[in-house]
């Protein structure tokens, strides 16, 4: 699937292998590993990155890792949570910030 227009895509550009984040297990930071595709897209025509459904938009993590950490921070403060997950400050607040768009969007906007 095209990441710009949304179009599903059958011809494939080429592929690299990649590496993200993801939630730990019984203390061992885990790492998927996984090929990403560029597809040449009819759609829009353009040779763009796959969309993945369960990658967030910075691919570096999960999106189980950033909505983990955002909930961390609910309740913890920043600097906190990045010694807990061994995270940068400036990434811990970047994944705050995805955590807390995606409650706003579930969260609808308000009726008058």
């Amino acid at each position: 699937m095209c990441s710009h227009c949304g179009h599903r895509c059958r011809s494939r550009y080429d592929k690299r292998l990649c590496r993200a984040r993801d939630l730990r297990a019984a203390g061992w930071m885990l790492f998927v590993e996984f090929e990403r595709w560029r597809v040449d897209c009819p759609g829009c025509g353009g040779v763009h990155v796959e969309r993945l459904d369960w990658l967030d938009k910075n691919p570096c993590y999960t999106k189980r890792l950033a909505l983990h950490v955002g909930n961390l921070c609910r309740s913890m403060m920043h600097k906190a949570v990045a010694e807990l997950e061994r995270l940068d400050d400036g990434t811990v607040k970047e994944l705050s910030k995805l955590y807390m768009a995606e409650q706003v969007r579930r969260a609808g906007t308000p009726a008058p």
